[in-house]
């Protein structure tokens, strides 16, 4: 008996020419015929969405075949395993060898948020590899949400994977409640993203790492100031991270004069206890050098003891934001 493919097909347009269509393959529809080799070629955009508790490393590996087999064009791949139980290593090892192929691919974007409890440093290494002939890759995005048996070697083996991508444009690494990643190991990411120097977007997301301190922060400002002329967006979440105090900031307020590139920052501090009115006052003297700043998102909810003081000290960092469109903020209460 022939094994049932777990996909189907559906199309959208931006416009009606074969480039600029993009083809969603979704998994676990045992009653959607799988897409013709014909559309599978044609296929600019790739787009695989796992269903809960059915999507498994036996799926994966029919995903890597077909990518492997038919899609070497694709310029666009995105692997949605998010809350799906049945990921190992394997799986991943099988996904890793089909991007090897992918030598046309600018945009990767892979979830295995609240999946990964079978993770391990190996499933960062395999996946290195498969990035690593990936020459003309700008945007990438890897969300590895509680992946608690990421340990010491997982996190500079991705960093190894990107070694070369001087293009990338784009990055977001989630790595929320992946306890057990020394804070070292950060510090060797924050080395690692300097080196792109068209650089435009970093969204880093460490929320629940307690062990984390205000030297990766120290680490995030020399990134600013090493990329000071191309960033445009920056998003950083360290919320419940509890050893991080008011000299966090104080490192990013001395860190580059002016970053007059930066169009949006999101920063969650939420829950950070040891943040108190120095640290604001701190965060002030930073927005003070975003001249060109348009969106601005602060979250310093159940942080310290903050007062009318330090929200006034704030005021007058803001007023300087004369470019400001959107503004956010979260205090306690």
């Amino acid at each position: 008996m022939t094994e049932s493919n777990p996909f189907k097909i559906s199309s959208r347009n931006k416009k009606i020419t074969n480039k600029n269509k993009k083809y969603i393959i979704d998994l676990d529809d045992p009653h959607r015929k799988s897409p013709s080799v014909k559309e599978l070629k044609r296929a600019f955009s790739l787009r695989f969405k796992g269903k809960y508790k059915m999507t498994t490393d036996r799926t994966l590996q029919i995903i890597a075949k077909t990518i492997t087999k038919f899609s070497k064009q694709t310029q666009e791949l995105d692997i949605d395993c998010s809350e799906c139980k049945g990921i190992t290593d394997d799986g991943i090892f099988s996904i890793s060898k089909s991007l090897r192929r992918l030598i046309y691919l600018e945009t990767l974007r892979m979830n295995f948020s609240g999946c990964c409890y079978d993770l391990t440093d190996d499933a960062l290494y395999f996946l290195s590899e498969g990035l690593k002939n990936l020459r003309h890759l700008q945007r990438i995005s890897m969300n590895f949400t509680a992946c608690y048996e990421f340990r010491e070697k997982g996190l500079r083996y991705l960093c190894q994977g990107l070694k070369k991508h001087y293009d990338l444009k784009d990055i977001r690494l989630e790595f929320a409640n992946c306890h057990q990643i020394p804070e070292n190991e950060f510090h060797f990411l924050s080395k690692r993203l300097q080196r792109f120097v068209l650089l435009q977007s970093i969204n880093l997301d460490l929320s629940g790492y307690n062990n984390l301190t205000d030297k990766v922060i120290s680490n995030m400002s020399q990134l600013l100031k090493m990329r000071s002329s191309s960033l445009q967006k920056v998003s950083l979440s360290f919320k419940f991270c509890q050893k991080i105090s008011r000299n966090g900031f104080k490192d990013l307020a001395e860190g580059p004069e002016t970053l007059n590139s930066l169009r949006n920052l999101n920063l969650d501090v939420s829950y950070c206890r040891k943040i108190d009115d120095k640290g604001v006052v701190n965060l002030s003297q930073i927005l003070e050098k975003l001249t060109g700043l348009q969106s601005l998102c602060l979250v310093l909810s159940e942080t310290g003891s903050i007062t009318n003081e330090a929200l006034f000290g704030l005021s007058k960092g803001l007023k300087r934001l004369t470019a400001l469109k959107f503004l956010n903020l979260s205090f306690n209460g």
